[in-house]
């Protein structure tokens, strides 16, 4: 199997890598700008390492190409997301998994709910819905970064649990859930 990690230096594409690393024997894709001197291998003969943006196609294309899944660490960018989809569909890559935050559906209740809404702001939350290719794509699942204890001691969000909405059936992932990994 071959993954290709778009956003490969994100917070959540490190953690993703790493359980992928550690549970599957697929082949890894890391994608990043300056990805060669952002990012460093553990398994050079399971990981490559790709410089590029998400607008560059003819650079998507080659990455993309004989892939069975993309994971993207962010939808915040709609014309590079648009263009992911659209080389998606011309490599016939049919499966997306996106890591988005907690409650961009609206579907977190009572006051967290709230309070999560106020954290994300109502222009981050139509942002990522309308960048958010779903209806293009076959086979899709969203990564709902979720917050227990709510921030670290940095200040910035925990991302240690994720939930999942959409389970793909179209390839088998790993026997044990990625999310109870990290």
């Amino acid at each position: 199997m071959k993954i290709v990690i778009l956003g490969a230096a994100g917070q959540v594409a490190q953690k993703v890598i790493k359980a992928l690393l550690n549970q599957t024997d697929a082949q890894l894709v890391l994608y990043a700008r300056d990805a060669s001197t952002r990012l460093q291998t553990t398994d050079p003969r399971r990981e490559q390492l790709v410089d590029g943006d998400f607008e560059n196609i003819a650079q998507l294309e080659k990455a993309l190409n004989g892939a069975d899944w993309v994971f993207i660490d962010s939808v915040e960018d709609k014309k590079g997301m648009q263009t992911i989809v659209r080389t998606m569909n011309a490599t016939g890559v049919k499966q997306l998994i996106v890591a988005t935050s907690l409650g961009i559906y609206g579907e977190v209740p009572g006051k967290f709910g709230e309070w999560n809404q106020q954290m994300l702001g109502d222009v981050t939350l139509n942002q990522m819905a309308e960048t958010l290719p779903f209806s293009k794509t076959p086979v899709s699942t969203t990564l709902s970064c979720a917050w227990p204890g709510c921030m670290t001691r940095k200040g910035t969000p925990n991302t240690s649990l994720l939930s999942v909405t959409n389970p793909s059936k179209a390839h088998k992932l790993p026997a044990k859930p990625l999310h109870n990994s990290f």
